[in-house]
């Protein structure tokens, strides 16, 4: 069964089912998905099932609807996209995951890793100290591979209004509301601080995430630093990074 999450403010308001064939979302109360928010129209959109599939339709709305940062009339709904009304963010997941994976695929990570010498909690985010990073990194050299041959990874940014990729280097991408931070999350200095977390690539080739500030990951909010892994989903105010590795 698809899924919703409902986001603003760079926090889940609340998790849908889409358990009938028309799910509306809208101002008024008679809707599935029910904003109290006047940029919302009353019937703002709907998503419908066909089959085995979603597909989404804006229903003549005063502000529109986006689906991955570009107005859409009628689209199909995949995997992850994020439709965004206004300043509100829903984020759709056909099973039922959504900003996380399956449980099965968390198990087949956490053997995996765990028969690498490095265990593996139930979410699947690896926190690494620095001797299993140089453990990695030995791993990589074992198997004939220098840290330099990792796969590069890059960022899919999507915002209200846009939807950008950012290829990760040897750089830092600084994440924040100050004008020189790589992607800009805006907000208010008084409540948002200057710069709210960093991405690098470690010297083992490995990719890594420091919050300065609590924020969310695979819908979790963390404050601690992160080992990434290939589609993690980072939440900074209504700014959603998908980490992708190749």
């Amino acid at each position: 069964m698809a899924t919703i999450q409902l986001i603003f403010n760079g926090q889940v308001k609340q998790t849908y089912s889409i358990d009938k064939p028309e799910f509306t979302i809208g101002r008024k109360e008679v809707n599935d998905i029910f904003i109290d928010n006047k940029s919302i129209s009353g019937r703002h959109a709907v998503i419908i099932r066909k089959d085995d599939h979603y597909i989404i339709s804006d229903l003549d709305s005063t502000n529109g609807t986006k689906v991955n940062g570009k107005k859409i009339k009628t689209i199909r709904l995949n995997e992850g996209d994020h439709i965004s009304l206004f300043k509100y963010t829903l984020s759709f997941s056909l099973d039922g995951e959504v900003l996380g994976e399956s449980e099965e695929t968390q198990k087949n990570k956490s053997s995996s890793s765990s028969s690498a010498g490095i265990m593996v909690g139930d979410d699947a985010t690896v926190m690494l100290n620095s001797s299993q990073i140089s453990q990695m990194a030995a791993e990589y050299k074992a198997d004939g591979k220098s840290e330099s041959e990792a796969k590069e990874a890059s960022l899919e940014v999507t915002t209200a209004d846009d939807i950008t990729t950012i290829q990760i280097k040897n750089n830092p991408i600084i994440i924040g509301r100050n004008s020189r931070c790589k992607i800009q999350t805006g907000g208010w200095p008084i409540f948002t601080p200057a710069i709210s977390a960093v991405i690098k690539k470690d010297m083992s080739g490995t990719y890594s995430l420091k919050p300065e500030t609590t924020i969310s990951l695979n819908g979790q909010k963390i404050s601690k630093k992160q080992l990434l892994k290939n589609n993690d989903r980072i939440l900074i105010r209504d700014t959603l990074i998908i980490f992708q590795i190749g």
